[in-house]
C-alpha cells in the first residue's frame, strides 16, 4: 500500500475557513468565563461575601451549559460556512453512516475488548507505581455527574459535543485538510499523538495513554477507510462516549 496521497492537492484544495472555527471556540468560551466570573465576584461583592469563599466550578452544570452554548455558536458558524453545500455534506454524511455501519461496530468491539483486557494487563505486568484502575480524565468527568441536571447535560457534552468538536480538530482539520499537502497518513500518526495527549494532561500513570492511542487509532482507522467521512467518524466516537456515559450513570 502506497503511502503517498493518491491526488496531488494545492493549498487553495484546504479549507481555510474551519481553522478559524477552534480559535473563535476558545477566545469565546475565554470571554464568556470571564464575564461570567465577573459577574459572580460582583454578586458575591454586593452580598457580602468577598472573594475568600469564591470557588468556581469547573465541571458543574454552569461549565457544562457554557459549553453547549459555546458549541451551538460554533456549530452554527459552521453551517454559515459551509451554507451553500451543507445539506449535501449532511446527506452525504448519513449516506456514509449506512454504508460503513459494520466497519464502525466491528471497529467499536475491538476498541471495546481492548479497553476491558488492558487494565488487567496492566495489573498483572506493570510496576506497582504505574498501575491505575480508571484514568484521571474518566475521574474528571465523573465530576459532571453531581446533580440530576448536570448528569442530563453532561450526556450533551460527552455524547455529543465532545465527539463533534474533537473529530472535527482531530481528524477533519488535522487529517482531512492538512493531510492534503502534509500527506494523510502522516497526520494520522500526528492526529492519534495529539488527541491521546491531550486526554492524559491529567495522568498519574503513563500507562494511561495507551487506553486513548487504542480509542485514536479505532477512530482514526474508520476515518480513513471509509474515504475520511467525517460523519463516520463522529459516530464511532459518540458510540464509544455513549456507552462510556452509560456506565457512569449506572455505577
Amino acid at each position: 500500500m502506497s503511502l503517498r496521497n493518491e491526488q496531488k492537492y494545492q493549498w487553495k484544495d484546504v479549507q481555510g475557513r474551519d481553522f478559524f472555527l477552534p480559535l473563535i471556540y476558545i477566545v469565546g468560551n475565554f470571554c464568556i468565563s470571564i464575564l461570567v466570573i465577573t459577574m459572580m465576584i460582583v454578586v458575591n461583592s454586593t452580598q457580602g461575601k468577598g472573594t475568600s469563599s469564591f470557588e468556581v466550578n469547573t465541571s458543574g452544570t454552569p461549565a457544562i451549559i457554557l459549553e453547549i452554548v459555546g458549541f451551538v455558536i460554533i456549530m452554527g458558524l459552521w453551517i454559515l460556512f459551509h451554507r451553500h453545500t451543507f445539506k449535501q455534506e449532511w446527506r452525504l454524511g448519513i449516506q456514509n453512516i449506512k454504508q460503513h455501519w459494520k466497519l464502525i461496530i466491528i471497529t467499536f468491539v475491538v476498541i471495546l475488548a481492548f479497553k476491558e483486557i488492558y487494565p488487567y494487563l496492566v495489573d498483572a505486568f506493570a510496576p506497582e507505581q504505574w498501575k491505575f484502575e480508571e484514568t484521571q480524565n474518566d475521574k474528571i468527568i465523573e465530576g459532571m455527574f453531581d446533580t440530576p441536571i448536570s448528569t442530563v447535560l453532561a450526556f450533551f457534552s460527552i455524547v455529543i459535543i465532545a465527539p463533534m468538536t474533537e473529530e472535527f480538530l482531530f481528524r477533519h482539520l488535522l487529517i482531512g485538510e492538512l493531510g492534503k499537502k502534509l500527506n494523510f497518513y502522516v497526520m494520522s500518526v500526528i492526529s492519534v499523538i495529539v488527541f491521546a495527549s491531550l486526554h492524559v494532561t491529567e495522568a498519574k500513570s503513563p500507562l494511561e495513554i495507551v487506553m486513548y492511542i487504542a480509542i485514536a487509532v479505532g477512530i482514526v482507522y474508520v476515518y480513513l477507510k471509509s474515504q475520511r467521512s467525517l460523519a463516520v467518524a463522529m459516530t464511532l466516537h459518540a458510540l464509544n462516549n455513549f456507552l462510556a456515559y452509560l456506565f457512569m450513570v449506572i455505577m
